[in-house]
């Protein structure tokens, strides 16, 4: 009688030992199957410029890098987009087309991704066109994660200070001429100015309408009575 109750009791120890270690071990399969995974936020760097409409404006004359904050409780490793890689995992509302030559996605470590852009493919979308990507993530196990991350930039290259300004008068005496030296204006991407767009100058507190001519070798003065006439320095 004593050796069937201590048997019965070593089974009864060894039950409930199995159970809770099932029970654990099913808590902890529900539980990683359950969480979830998302970007939270990007980091530029201080190159960002934010435009009058409130979009973040970049630089298109070096390959920009972003990184993207995770949200990983789990610690997933994710599918990267490759070559053969059929699911979508970086898309673009705006540019259509772009491809693994124009951009790179890696998982740095469990909390930060790295979305790398390359500088020929930013110069297709200067003067203010928006780069639109939408990220979704695929852990390696194949599970899709419900939360995809979206953001706007626009590639709109600011135009670079003047290196020096002299002040100086037209031979009448009646105007006052500052005469710039800017570096880099003569910078083209295709066939175009890269600073095409230019539409104003900031002086102390004040702004001038200043904008580059249709020939691309000089500046269009502000419409008469002028109160700032710009020239660009012979070389």
């Amino acid at each position: 009688m004593r050796k069937c109750l201590f048997f019965l009791s070593v089974v009864s120890v060894f039950l409930f030992s199995a159970c809770k270690q099932y029970k654990a071990s099913l808590e902890e399969y529900l539980s990683y199957w359950s969480s979830q995974a998302y970007i939270s936020s990007m980091q530029i760097g201080s190159s960002v410029l934010i435009d009058e409409q409130g979009f973040r404006s970049i630089s298109s004359e070096a390959d920009l890098s972003i990184a993207l904050t995770l949200q990983n409780p789990k610690k997933f490793e994710f599918i990267m987009p490759s070559v053969g890689e059929p699911r979508q995992i970086v898309s673009f509302s705006q540019p259509e087309g772009a491809g693994l030559s124009d951009y790179s996605l890696s998982q740095i470590d469990g909390n930060t991704l790295k979305l790398n852009f390359k500088s020929d493919f930013l110069k297709k979308h200067e003067w203010g066109k928006e780069i639109s990507p939408t990220i979704t993530l695929y852990s390696t196990d194949g599970r899709k994660f419900n939360k995809a991350y979206d953001f706007t930039l626009r590639v709109n290259t600011p135009p670079p200070s003047p290196a020096k300004a002299v002040l100086a008068k037209t031979k009448d005496g009646k105007f006052y001429v500052i005469c710039l030296k800017v570096p880099g204006m003569e910078k083209k991407v295709g066939d175009a100015l890269l600073h095409k767009d230019l539409s104003k100058i900031v002086i102390g507190d004040n702004s001038y309408n200043c904008s580059v001519n249709d020939t691309q070798n000089g500046f269009t003065p502000p419409p008469p009575p002028p109160t700032l006439l710009l020239t660009l320095p012979t070389r």
